[in-house]
């Protein structure tokens, strides 16, 4: 079942970017105040949270994009290629309780 929704999600947004009817291209305008809007938010966040500076340099991997977008090869090339480079992550969905060591090479 699930495989049946992704193979017509999956053509749905095709048709949508590419080959859009009528509706889609009302809908796109009907959400287009929401857009603003929501940038506009996005906006306002980045302008008032505070930045701290750790004194290293930090380079974020992934964040909304799942599965097959080649975020573990860069960090693979990102250890290999970077001196004393150290890889955090938090998991899916895991609560964070504190550091723990994993591996150290």
């Amino acid at each position: 079942m699930f495989k049946k929704f992704n193979i017509l999600l999956h053509a749905w947004a095709n048709d949508y970017f590419f080959r859009p009817n009528f509706f889609q291209i009302l809908l796109a305008f009907l959400l287009l105040p929401l857009s603003l809007i929501y940038a506009l938010v996005v906006i306002c966040k980045r302008f008032s949270a505070q930045k701290k500076d750790f004194g290293i340099k930090i380079i974020s991997v992934g964040n909304l994009t799942l599965g097959g977008s080649g975020k573990t090869p860069l960090c693979v090339a990102i250890a290999k290629n970077f001196e004393g480079a150290f890889i955090i992550l938090r998991g899916y969905k895991t609560k964070s309780k504190g550091m723990q060591f994993v591996a150290h090479n």
